[in-house]
């Protein structure tokens, strides 16, 4: 029995050893990346700046700019997973954050599904972390295609308000740490 204990327990040390060395390994490609995208980000800007207002290319600078952005704040996840950073939580409005990811929606959706958009334009602003919400709604699009497998289908994501009472909130599991009122909800079907 005691033998047993023992191999139990340098098995748990063992993975915990591999966890660590996988976020020191996660942290050291953060590092990398973001130096990767430092001189995209200045580039870019510099571009947008000798650019005139009616160029054809601004259109196409600003997208690159907006995916430089968040493949930044998908780095600070990496950190943040490694113990190198911290959250980013800022106000944010669920519908124009969707409308910011759209085109890394599609990719995420397999080819035989379909996306239709369902966005309410007067939401309560909420506080989150915009890349770890972004990879939420990623992985909430990718399970969704999968699901569908090859018969294929359409995926709705929907943005809205709910008005929640405190009997609806103590159904939730976070629920009794808020207060009733209006909230801004994401869902995808």
């Amino acid at each position: 029995e005691a033998d047993e204990r023992r191999k139990q327990f340098e098995e748990r040390l063992h993975q915990a050893q591999r966890l660590e060395g996988l976020g020191v390994m996660a942290g050291g490609i953060a590092h990398d990346f973001n130096n990767l995208l430092t001189p995209i980000l200045g580039d870019t800007s510099l571009a947008l700046l000798d650019l005139p207002p009616k160029s054809p290319l601004r259109e196409r600078l600003q997208r690159v700019q907006r995916a430089a952005h968040r493949a930044a704040a998908l780095t600070n996840q990496m950190l943040t997973y490694a113990g190198e950073d911290s959250l980013q939580v800022e106000i944010l409005n669920l519908s124009r954050l969707v409308k910011e990811i759209a085109t890394l929606l599609e990719t995420a959706a397999a080819r035989h599904a379909t996306l239709i958009y369902d966005l309410a334009s007067n939401l309560p602003a909420v506080e989150a972390d915009s890349a770890r919400l972004s990879q939420i709604i990623m992985n909430l699009i990718t399970n969704a295609s999968e699901a569908l497998e090859e018969r294929g289908g359409r995926i709705a994501l929907r943005t809205g308000t709910a008005q929640l009472t405190r009997q609806e909130l103590d159904t939730l599991i976070l629920g009794n740490a808020i207060a009733p009122g209006s909230y801004a909800y994401l869902e995808v079907e």
